[in-house]
């Protein structure tokens, strides 16, 4: 107990010294534009999060990181002047302290991919975290290994490298006790048929948009998903239960 102590005092007083001498750095920065400068402090303030020691409060700092990522992600009128160039760096410090906790796979393949513009750091960053999980720890792990898919096939152009993590997300599912698990299993399955045989096809592109549509509650993500499944081909249509269904364009 008394070792644990000592090494948070530790950690807070290093804390503390990084955190004046990154102010005596930014002071010297006063004429710098104040977006640029929140930018810099804010990624000093996620670098460090990457940095420090746990201490077994794991959970708490990814915890920590997805809410300041939150406040970052959701500050429209800041990311119009400085964009979203920071994001994949938060989900560095998220994943390695917490790799078992779905949605934040949701999150870095949407944001990295989409509005980043990073889909290969978000496919190296799943990469880096998935050997964590396994069929059912967690229960949900196949969801990651879909949106690893859904990145190599729609914004990679990796058919192959996606029908094999496709092929994983039907495994996984199989052996999920989660309701929904044996109809991704089925969907996943599909998938990485259509591209054993095609690896460029439409069907399965249309399978993939559908997955993101369906997952994302994001507007911009929404509407390309609607998109781009209109452009190769297949109509969508919502049900009477508010749920849509895809009919597929004939595959050449």
């Amino acid at each position: 107990m008394k070792a644990r102590i000592l090494n948070l005092l530790c950690g807070a007083g290093c804390l503390v010294l990084l955190t004046v001498l990154q102010a005596q750095h930014f002071n010297r920065l006063g004429q710098s534009d104040t977006s640029t400068l929140n930018s810099l402090k804010l990624e000093n303030e996620v670098s460090l999060l990457s940095q420090l020691p746990s201490l077994g409060f794991d959970n708490l700092l990814a915890d920590w990181a997805f809410l300041r990522f939150l406040q970052y992600f959701g500050d429209d009128a800041e990311r119009q002047l400085t964009g979203y160039a920071i994001t994949p760096k938060f989900f560095e410090g998220i994943l390695a302290n917490d790799p078992y906790f779905a949605d934040f796979y949701l999150f870095l393949h949407n944001t990295v991919s989409i509005y980043a513009g990073q889909p290969e750091t978000a496919v190296t960053l799943s990469e880096a975290a998935l050997p964590n999980l396994s069929p059912n720890r967690p229960a949900d792990a196949f969801y990651p290994w879909r949106y690893k898919a859904i990145d190599e096939l729609l914004f990679l152009g990796d058919g192959e490298a996606a029908q094999t993590s496709f092929e994983i997300a039907a495994d996984w599912a199989a052996q999920s006790s989660l309701p929904e698990a044996s109809k991704l299993s089925e969907l996943s399955a599909e998938t990485a048929a259509f591209l054993a045989k095609n690896p460029q096809s439409r069907s399965a592109q249309i399978d993939a948009w559908a997955g993101l549509l369906s997952n994302s509650t994001d507007e911009v993500v929404q509407r390309l998903a609607v998109e781009r499944i209109e452009a190769l081909g297949g109509e969508i249509r919502l049900t009477e239960s508010g749920q849509f269904s895809i009919s597929y364009p004939a595959e050449e």
